[in-house]
Formats: structure tokens, C-alpha cells, sequence
């Protein structure tokens, strides 16, 4: 039988005290020496510190964020919990990723082809600008056609911010809406605080337009979405706002508000000039009278409708055109005429130049 050696009395006490105590193998290496037991008590009271805390908090935030990273360059870990996995989108540092982009039927042709843009939801952290409208969405040229002048009163809508990376070259990325709609300012909320996010963390923006059949093909009825951003802590994508659908009118109904001046000839331009002579407006029986009443050689009618059919490059170009016509003219009221009439023309500005012109009725 093999006995224990005694402990030495240096290191333990007296060896009557150590037969007496139960043997607890974990006691045997507690280390309750003075010093030991400070440093314990110290580390206490840092635990205990909302400092300490926090640094460790902030610790954890940036574990995570590595992890994110090391993610980033080889899984697809982008996902949503209301709408499933983006599955086409493959992260990479920065960049614009789609998602969803689909397209849906309205009406029966548009412009050739009976797809329209549809819902469209897009990843982004830190996207180059997808530039401005380069290409006409379905449903702009029976705008065109129909109102003639179209800036100030109707848009080439992004769906997808061009800030946060939504191509103005993809007809699928644009719709009609009207200017007003476009400033909305509860899209413009939304949209800025997209970008806001989309700086620095991975954000989402997701838009659908919705079409009715009254509508004419390709213009939407309503457009609504919403935005979120990735909470790299939680590993999840929280939603941080939420556009109700915004509606437009269905321009059917709206009133032209334009003339094609390229369809004027000397009988009609006569007329318009008649109009705009001293107690002429808003007054048809003066006008009726008038028609009949001889325009003088000053007006200068034939050069004012060459003028007026014309198509021109530029602004430039039309001012050019402008102030030639009114140096031949030598009558202040023929010139006071014209200048009402030349105060309602407007270059339509639509497709590429050159541009004809439109006047206000």
C-alpha cells in the first residue's frame, strides 16, 4: 500500500491541518493568496463598469461586422424575411444588386411590346449613379402624342433611384408618372433616406407600380414601396419605411393644354393674332368681329409663321430665330402682339432634336 508523502508545512500549513480537512481537489488549486484575491476583486468591479460595457458591445458590433465581411466575399447571405432569399444577388464590397425585376401585361400592345415594368427590389451599398433618363418607358410616346409638351407636367420616374444605382437606360427601371407624383414629398423621404443608408450599410428599396385597365397601357395607376437596411448585429434586414401608394390621374381625362404650331398655316396664325390684339382676349364676339378685319404688312405674318413651323437644335437656336424676326418688325403694337404669342411657345423638347414647337392655348 503506497501512502502519501506530507505535504511540506512551507507550502500548506501543518500537516495536522491538512489531514483534517476533507480533500476538494478544486481547492487545492484556488489561488486566495492577497494579491490574487485584489485582482479578482478588480475585475469585479470593471465588469461592473457601464464603460466596460459598452466596449464590449461595441466589440461584439464589430465581430459581427467581420463576420459580415468574410460573408460578403463568398455566400449569398442577402435575405428578407417577407419575401424570401435574393437570389440573383451575389455581394461583393459595394455595388447595385437586382432581385426582382419583373415585368407584367397591361392592355394589349405598348409601343410593340405588351411587358411593363412591374415590381422591382434592389440591394445596394455604396452604387455608382444609374444616370439619368436616356430611353422612353412604355406609354411615354402616347403622352407625347397626346399632350405635345410634356416637361413640367410629366416624368420619366425612376423606379429604382438613379442615386441608388437604378439604370436610366433600362426602359423596365421607368415609368409615366406625373410631375407632381414625382415630388411627392413622401417619396422624396424615402428615396433620401435610402441613399442616406446606402452610403455605408447594405440597404433595399422595393417599388411596384400597379396598373388598371382604364389607364393607357404602360402609364401606372399607383406606385408604392419601401426601404429597409441590413442589421449586421441581428443578421437580419429591418424595414425602416414604408410609402403607402401614391396615385395619379388617368390621363385620359386631362385636357390637352397644347397646339402643335407646326400645324399652323397663314389662316389659322391670322386668326391666333387677331386674338391677341388690344380687346381681343376672353372676348369671342370681339374676336368673330375682328376676323374679317385686315392684319397690316407690319405683322409680318408670313415671316412669323415660318417662325412658328420650324423646328430648332437648341434654345439657342429659336432665341437666334427670335430676335431676327423682331429686328424686320417696325410697328410697337405688331410687336406687342407677337410678343403675347411668343410668351405661350414653348420648344416641346421631347425624343432628340431638333424639337418643333407647341403653344399654350
Amino acid at each position: 500500500m503506497h501512502t502519501r508523502a506530507p505535504a511540506s508545512q512551507k507550502q500548506f500549513g501543518s500537516v495536522n491541518q491538512l489531514a483534517q480537512q476533507p480533500e476538494n481537489t478544486a481547492s487545492l488549486f484556488t489561488d486566495n493568496r492577497q494579491e490574487s484575491n485584489e485582482s479578482k476583486a478588480m475585475q469585479l468591479m470593471m465588469h461592473g463598469n457601464p464603460h466596460h460595457k459598452e466596449i464590449n458591445g461595441l466589440q461584439r458590433k464589430m465581430d459581427s461586422s467581420h463576420l459580415l465581411s468574410l460573408q460578403l466575399r463568398g455566400k449569398n447571405i442577402v435575405q428578407r424575411a417577407p419575401i424570401g432569399a435574393f437570389a440573383a444577388a451575389v455581394p461583393t464590397p459595394h455595388g447595385m444588386f437586382m432581385d426582382t425585376a419583373n415585368t407584367v401585361a397591361h392592355n394589349s400592345n405598348v409601343d410593340g411590346n405588351a411587358n411593363v415594368a412591374g415590381r422591382r427590389i434592389a440591394v445596394m451599398r455604396g452604387p455608382a449613379n444609374g444616370g439619368v433618363p436616356s430611353v422612353d418607358p412604355h406609354g411615354w410616346n402616347w403622352l407625347r402624342a397626346k399632350f405635345l409638351r410634356l416637361k413640367g407636367q410629366w416624368v420619366r420616374f425612376h423606379l429604382i433611384n438613379a442615386k441608388l444605382g437604378g439604370s436610366g437606360a433600362n426602359p423596365l427601371n421607368l415609368v409615366p408618372t406625373t410631375h407632381a407624383l414625382n415630388h411627392d414629398a413622401n417619396w422624396r423621404q424615402i428615396e433620401e433616406d435610402a441613399k442616406t443608408s446606402a452610403n455605408t450599410k447594405w440597404t433595399y428599396l422595393d417599388v411596384t407600380p400597379t396598373y388598371d385597365p382604364a389607364y393607357p397601357a404602360g402609364i401606372p395607376r399607383s406606385i408604392q414601396g419601401e426601404w429597409g437596411d441590413w442589421d449586421a448585429l441581428n443578421s437580419q434586414w429591418i424595414t425602416r419605411g414604408v410609402m403607402p401608394a401614391t396615385a395619379q390621374d388617368n390621363p385620359v381625362h386631362n385636357m390637352q393644354p397644347y397646339s402643335d404650331a407646326s400645324a399652323l398655316n397663314l389662316h389659322t396664325l391670322k386668326n391666333l393674332i387677331r386674338a391677341n390684339m388690344p380687346n381681343a382676349k376672353n372676348n369671342r364676339k370681339k374676336i368673330a368681329k375682328r376676323r374679317s378685319l385686315a392684319i397690316p404688312a407690319s405683322y409680318k405674318v408670313s415671316k412669323g409663321l415660318d417662325l412658328l413651323t420650324n423646328s430648332y437644335q437648341s434654345h439657342y437656336e429659336l432665341e437666334t430665330a427670335w430676335q431676327a424676326f423682331l429686328n424686320i418688325i417696325k410697328d410697337e403694337k405688331a410687336a406687342s402682339v407677337w410678343y403675347k404669342i411668343m410668351n405661350r411657345v414653348y420648344l416641346t423638347e421631347e425624343g432628340p432634336a431638333p424639337w418643333r414647337l407647341v403653344y399654350r392655348k
